[in-house]
């Protein structure tokens, strides 16, 4: 066979769950309804590349997420049933590959001959409709009824007591990315781009209860809105209209009072339905945060001690002259707390609301919050508990509270959603994580290094742009070419951000000092509408 070099597109990073495999790289039958295996079986065959691309392109819907950039590694073709992957030359014996009645799987030849088992890689499977439920998994490509994904180990799968096997593993892992951009479906109306949707299939697949038990209310929210964004409807809320313009699929050009509802498919009618039930279920599930209003004396129990407390908080202006001078204090059963004893200044505070919380809820106690917009627009909100006495938890960045036009902040239990400030090329904010220490009472910062990045907009770029596919130099490289709309996607918080460009290609751009490695150019001569604030 001849070798062939294959093109791929990194698609921006939001991870499905799809189905999976189960043991250590064993193919094994999954997802049964009734009883009976709900994935349809088709007999192997073997298909040429030549065939493989002649289906591909009678049958195959042509999807703009395909018009994508491209890299190039050498590497050979293999085929099982419709999926076509190509695995690299670098890969060359040192894998086996696995079969089963849903796809198939590759597998480390020198780890798994150490320990039968060992030496799992990747899979690629499909299944009937979506599957959500499952971690370790990406989606990668649907039809009307298939769902194709990837199946990740998700724990340590290759022989580490030998660190050349080590070695080799996370070398040949280096090219999942780019097999799974690459993956070709020889079926009809093939959609490449699921990992840009919440829900992928609510268009063309009829949605069961237990699809979205999983999801919280800010991806039930977003999933729910995606179906009319499908149709090209704009929306007032501006975290969900930048949300959908980095989309490559989305073409806003539908006001709102003029959306015609009847062009809905009665399938996206019934799954719209299913999800507004979902949100209004979830909502009773999680009766936390409420909001509570300024200078009023409310009856709570704060340390669900099974006895109320008598809950104030008052703001005052200290000078009635400056903005940005505020005597903030609690009263709590006849007791007065100023925030000043806890070395909080509010500068910019909200003084109508405050919410109580419940972040972990299997711990007994609620929180108090309360809200401050800040200078130059750095939002922080704090949280405090009581057990007789006052305590301070800690701040969180940003204003974690879906009723203040952002996102519900507390839909991982044990956890608050806030944001960060980074100025890298220029001052924007991702999302990250604040743990609920229970025992030492403190809010604490979760250092991922992988935030995703809060939509403000797009760039224009100037210039074809080098970008990896993962964060890391070592990593394949890609570019990102020269266009009106890209948009940041995800951060380290130091020097790698996720560019992704309106025509669907991405990647992870390395800056340094204000420049774009591999460019060594300052990022202002690459993007337009750069700003730094103070």
């Amino acid at each position: 066979m001849t070798k062939i070099y294959y093109k791929f597109l990194i698609y921006t990073s939001i991870i499905g769950m799809l189905m999976s495999l189960s043991g250590c790289g064993k193919a094994v039958e999954t997802g049964t309804q009734n009883g009976k295996n709900k994935i349809k079986v088709l007999e192997e065959t073997t298909i040429t590349p030549e065939e493989r691309q002649k289906q591909s392109e009678e049958g195959q819907k042509e999807d703009s997420a395909r018009e994508r950039n491209v890299v190039t590694y050498a590497g050979m073709p293999y085929t099982w049933n419709e999926i076509t992957v190509v695995i690299p030359d670098a890969w060359k014996d040192k894998y086996i590959v696995e079969k089963g009645e849903n796809g198939f799987s590759f597998i480390q030849k020198s780890s798994n001959e150490k320990q039968d088992g060992m030496g799992y890689i990747c899979g690629f499977y499909r299944s009937e409709g979506p599957v959500f439920e499952l971690a370790g998994e990406q989606q990668l490509a649907y039809t009307d009824t298939q769902m194709y994904s990837l199946t990740l180990p998700t724990d340590v799968s290759y022989y580490y007591e030998d660190k050349d096997i080590e070695k080799e593993y996370n070398a040949m892992g280096a090219y999942i990315t780019a097999m799974a951009d690459a993956i070709e479906i020889a079926a009809k109306e093939v959609h490449y781009n699921p990992k840009e949707y919440i829900i992928a299939m609510s268009e063309c697949y009829p949605l069961k209860a237990e699809d979205l038990s999983n999801f919280n209310d800010n991806e039930l929210w977003m999933g729910r809105n995606e179906i009319f964004a499908r149709h090209g409807i704009k929306f007032r809320n501006t975290l969900l209209q930048e949300h959908f313009n980095a989309c490559s699929w989305y073409k806003g050009n539908i006001d709102s009072d003029k959306f015609d509802e009847t062009v809905l498919s009665e399938t996206e009618k019934a799954n719209l339905e299913l999800i507004k039930e979902a949100e209004s279920n979830y909502k009773a599930e999680h009766p936390y945060p409420i909001k509570e209003k300024v200078g009023e004396n409310i009856r709570i129990d704060l340390n669900e001690d099974g006895s109320e407390d008598t809950l104030a908080y008052q703001l005052t202006k200290v000078n009635q002259e400056s903005d940005s001078e505020y005597k903030a204090y609690f009263t709590i059963n006849g007791a007065g707390y100023l925030l000043e004893d806890f070395e909080i200044c509010l500068e910019n505070p909200e003084e109508m609301d405050y919410y109580i919380t419940d972040i972990s809820p299997h711990f007994p106690g609620l929180e108090v919050a309360v809200m401050d917009y800040g200078p130059s627009d750095d939002e922080a909100t704090y949280f405090f508990t009581y057990d007789g006495e006052l305590h301070y938890l800690g701040e969180v960045g940003g204003i974690p509270f879906k009723e203040k036009g952002e996102i519900n902040g507390f839909a991982e239990s044990g956890s608050v959603r806030g944001i960060i400030r980074t100025d890298i090329i220029d001052t924007c904010y991702g999302y990250a994580s604040w743990w609920y220490d229970y025992d030492n009472q403190k809010l604490e910062f979760q250092d991922t290094g992988y935030y995703p990045m809060l939509p403000t907009g797009a760039h224009e770029l100037y210039t074809d742009l080098p970008v990896y596919t993962q964060m890391k130099e070592d990593s394949l490289m890609t570019f990102i070419p020269a266009q009106k709309e890209v948009f940041f996607t995800i951060t380290d918080g130091t020097e790698w951000i996720q560019v992704k460009g309106k025509d669907g290609s991405a990647g992870f751009m390395h800056v340094k000092n204000d420049q774009i490695d591999k460019l060594g150019k300052p990022a202002s001569e690459v993007f337009s509408n750069l700003m730094y604030y103070d």
